[in-house]
């Protein structure tokens, strides 16, 4: 019997955030038409970007690509059309978000299924994953271009099964472009809210035309903080579904203090923010108040 020879290939995982209670909910014959359907458009992307489908596991759809951009370009694909998917209510009406993970590295093949380190990596990464995000490894963003590591960054180590040493997870950053979509739908139904923010000397408004105010220590931000202890893109305000929603993608995480609500911690998570509060990126809120965000909502 002759021994496979390995090759490398990008080995990439998408499932179905929070199918469990979407089952729960929904009943087994709308969840599963609804999980149906999103691996559909997962199979499109897929093929149309040079990829092979290897296997579908329920809601996980696993797959190969063999060069590591093109699993990048894929993973962002899946995440905008799920997204513009749920917008338009193509999923039963069914917000439904997905969690994408990938790595490159060497594989064996046997018949129509694929073997291997970087399978076992993979595996590993996507079950790190929270909704709408894509995470993959140190490795892999060495065999990505320098546009694609521009918008990416390290956000946690952990350890892997079947590895020594810690492996280096990178969040790869894509826009929420069809968030003004929803906006819309939300100013048809004569539902239009606003928040108000302010930090220091200066103010900003969430509102149906601009949706999306993304705060963090570099100059492409909307709110610029100059903190050590903040990342360079850590986090943003979003404006979804007639709720402001603060979506945390940093080292250290944010600090929120609601009303007169117990401080929480916000770490690579989502809060849903209500009243009027303070943020602080990487501290409490306590510990500055030159450095704090304030926000008012409604």
């Amino acid at each position: 019997m002759n021994e496979q020879k390995p090759e490398s290939l990008a080995i990439l995982f998408a499932d179905v955030a929070g199918s469990t209670r979407l089952y729960e909910r929904r009943g087994n014959a709308v969840a599963q038409k609804i999980i149906g359907a999103c691996l559909g458009y997962l199979r499109e992307i897929v093929a149309r970007t040079r990829g092979v489908v290897i296997k579908e596991i329920g809601d996980e759809v696993m797959c190969t690509f063999c060069q590591a951009e093109d699993a990048a370009s894929a993973a962002e694909d899946m995440q905008r059309t799920v997204q513009q998917a749920s917008a338009f209510g193509k999923f039963e009406n069914e917000q439904v978000r997905i969690r994408v993970g990938f790595h490159f590295g060497p594989v064996v093949r046997e018949e129509a299924d694929v073997f291997g380190d970087a399978v076992n990596v993979a595996a590993r990464v996507v079950a790190q994953a929270k909704a709408q995000q894509i995470l993959t490894t140190r490795d892999t963003m060495q065999c990505l271009p320098e546009s694609r590591r521009a918008n990416a960054r390290m956000i946690d180590r952990v350890m892997v099964k079947g590895k020594t040493e810690q492996v280096e997870l990178h969040e790869l950053l894509w826009d929420i472009d069809n968030l003004t979509v929803l906006q819309g739908e939300l100013v048809a139904d004569g539902a239009r809210i606003t928040a108000r923010v302010t930090f220091r000397d200066k103010e900003y408004f969430l509102d149906t035309e601009h949706p999306i105010l993304r705060f963090g220590r570099g100059e492409e931000n909307d709110l610029v903080i100059p903190d050590g202890l903040a990342s360079r893109l850590h986090g943003r305000l979003e404006l979804r579904k007639g709720k402001v929603v603060l979506v945390d993608q940093s080292l250290n995480g944010t600090y929120v203090q609601m009303q007169e609500d117990a401080e929480i911690h916000v770490r690579r998570d989502e809060q849903v923010l209500r009243g009027r509060g303070a943020i602080c990126l990487g501290r409490s809120t306590t510990s500055s108040s030159d450095l704090r965000i304030m926000f008012t909502c409604g």
